[in-house]
């Protein structure tokens, strides 16, 4: 046998019993991922705190800013917030969950614009939270980056208007 027919006869056979299928990981619901689903609320929950703590936030030209520690990256308070009220706005749309977001979107509203912030404020954000945290363990890795891209898309006709 020439080197050329036992490759060929090599590549034909039957894959040994270590080699796996590869396994695509946007299929996976969530639940299985829960790091994912802590790093969206992780740096909200420490703006929670802080307020809880001593009644501040950071600040950054006058707006309330939030550090993210997974992207190191500093973003505006109320945008992010309201952009995490608006995935959960489609994926309840989309899966018929009945989710009150009413709580994100006031929170939202006193941090643009400098309203006090109070303890029953906080205490129904964290409530919303956690209805929204368990509703995001239901979804498929793959409808969640579809709603943040649909997401995207609408914050970014929202600013061309």
């Amino acid at each position: 046998m020439n080197r050329a027919l036992r490759r060929l006869m090599s590549r034909s056979r039957e894959p040994h019993g270590n080699q796996r299928a590869a396994v695509d990981r946007r299929a996976l619901r969530l639940a299985l991922m829960p790091w994912k689903v802590h790093a969206v609320w992780a740096p909200l929950e420490q703006v929670l705190a802080r307020i809880e703590i001593d009644g501040t936030v950071e600040t950054a030209q006058g707006r309330p800013v939030l550090h993210d520690d997974a992207n190191r990256g500093w973003y505006e308070i109320a945008p992010a917030i309201e952009g995490v009220a608006q995935f959960h706005e489609i994926a309840a749309t989309r899966h018929g969950w009945a989710i009150d977001l009413g709580p994100l979107h006031r929170i939202a509203a006193k941090l643009r614009y400098g309203a006090p912030i109070f303890a029953s404020d906080i205490a129904a954000v964290r409530a919303c939270a956690d209805v929204c945290k368990r509703h995001a363990m239901r979804l498929t890795g793959r409808e969640a980056e579809d709603i943040l891209q649909t997401v995207r898309i609408s914050i970014e006709m929202d600013t061309r208007a």
